[in-house]
């Protein structure tokens, strides 16, 4: 066994110990039905969707409007697990925690690919020990499964950026194409991937195109590909809605309109409102024949400049995270650590954890500005970059980032080893880790 197939293994097999510690000791996750709401009050709405499944059938709950609450990738594949572990929530957790171990592997590929061993083994390493995937690793959310859809999905579609054998790309291109529209089957935020990556890579091309004054557009076919096989797998969802409940859409009504509108509320500034010590409120204003809709556009109109604002704030919060968030239900470190009378281990996890997600996020997109000559690294970029904008207009936490982090898991060590080594740029490495320094302390002593 080489070295570092010897690394990558070590890396894997502690990040499954690590979460599999965190299962058992510290997570409290329950595994009984009736209990799921305690930890995780999500887990207890797929669940309600997975018992349908299991009661009626599949083919009857897509004809059931309950579908309409959810897209279908988590359910099935919770119900599938579900049934083949004898109705095992712990297997599942287990399951889902390898499937975690899985996605790190793809994550190495990816840096390896697109970068050398060095960036992918960091890569990996960073995404063993950082506690926001650890925390979600066991979890019978969707994060777990559409993490490992889209990391697959992206690292195939990078081989067949590689690949010169036409027969061989259109394959790698058809499975890349299967992946990543399951993970749009699974969260919402892969829906349109697909399409704008099209867009984008046709107009790239007609303009290299016009401006080399040539009358052919020169595309990249592999993407078209890919992207053409996403989109046709996601748009089955809405035009099945829309045979069945005369609805062409992924989401009811309600579920389309209340992450806008939670994205939109002044009091809140698109965050989670119990951040805030506020409740969402969606319930009761839809029990009052409110439409959300409405009301978040009506939010987003009194509140323009505000709302834009807002929208700005919420990069930091996909891209580094809250303080709200990381020090709930306080503001800083200095008050966590007080109320909490926190002990020098939990309070350096803690500040580890905040030192990985400034770091990685600043570096990665530093990364997308220092090495946008390599095509398959602006791939990743413009796949972050889509993310982010893709979420800001709507509710965002802390977990919805997280994808974005395991992009820039990758991006990050790539641009510290590209200015390490490049001796005209050690200028902007020496600025670079001084403004990391005093941004980490800020961000922790003074609250961001």
């Amino acid at each position: 066994m080489s070295k570092n197939r010897f690394v990558l293994l070590l890396i894997i097999g502690a990040s499954i110990c690590i979460r599999f510690n965190y299962l058992t000791h510290d997570s409290y996750l329950p595994n009984d039905i009736n209990l799921l709401q305690t930890r995780w009050p999500d887990e207890a709405t797929y669940f309600r969707h997975v018992q349908y499944i299991l009661s009626h059938g599949i083919i009857q709950y897509f004809t059931n409007d309950i579908c309409l609450g959810l897209l279908p990738g988590n359910p099935v594949y919770l119900s599938f697990l579900y049934r083949l572990l004898n109705g095992s929530i712990y297997g599942i957790r287990l399951i889902n925690i390898l499937i975690s171990g899985a996605t790190i592997f793809f994550v190495y590929k990816i840096g390896e690919r697109v970068f050398d061993v060095r960036v992918g083994s960091i890569a990996a390493l960073l995404c063993a020990v950082y506690n926001g995937l650890i925390v979600l690793s066991p979890t019978i959310l969707t994060e777990p499964i559409f993490f490992f859809w889209f990391v697959m999905g992206l690292y195939i579609l990078l081989c067949a950026l590689d690949e010169t054998s036409q027969k061989r790309w259109r394959i790698y291109s058809l499975s890349a194409g299967v992946f990543l529209a399951f993970g749009g089957l699974t969260r919402p935020i892969l829906s349109a991937f697909a399409v704008v990556m099209a867009l984008l890579c046709l107009l790239r091309d007609a303009g290299n195109a016009l401006l080399r004054e040539k009358y052919t557009i020169y595309y990249s076919p592999q993407i078209i590909l890919a992207c053409t096989v996403a989109t046709c797998i996601v748009i089955s969802v809405p035009i099945k809605n829309y045979i069945c409940f005369d609805q062409f859409r992924f989401f009811s009504k309600y579920n389309s309109g209340v992450s806008l509108w939670l994205g939109s509320r002044p009091d809140t500034e698109g965050d989670e409102p119990p951040l805030r010590g506020l409740s969402y409120g969606d319930h009761e204003l839809v029990a009052q024949g409110k439409d959300l809709t409405q009301l978040a556009i009506e939010n987003i109109k009194m509140h323009f400049l505000s709302y834009l604002y807002w929208d700005m704030k919420k990069i930091g919060r996909l891209t580094v995270g809250s303080n709200l968030a990381w020090f709930s239900p306080h503001k800083t470190f200095r008050q966590w650590h007080r109320a909490n009378n926190a002990g020098m281990w939990e309070s350096a996890k803690l500040i580890m954890d905040i030192s990985i997600s400034v770091t990685v996020a600043f570096y990665g997109i530093l990364g997308g500005i220092i090495l946008r000559r390599n095509r398959k690294a602006m791939l990743l970029f413009a796949t972050a970059v889509y993310m982010i904008l893709a979420t800001i207009p709507f509710l965002v936490n802390q977990r919805y980032g997280y994808p974005i982090f395991l992009i820039n898991s990758v991006m990050a060590p790539a641009v510290m080893f590209h200015l390490h080594e490049h001796r005209s740029e050690h200028r902007l490495m020496n600025l670079s880790c001084c403004f990391m320094v005093i941004a980490l302390i800020v961000y922790i002593l003074a609250g961001a």
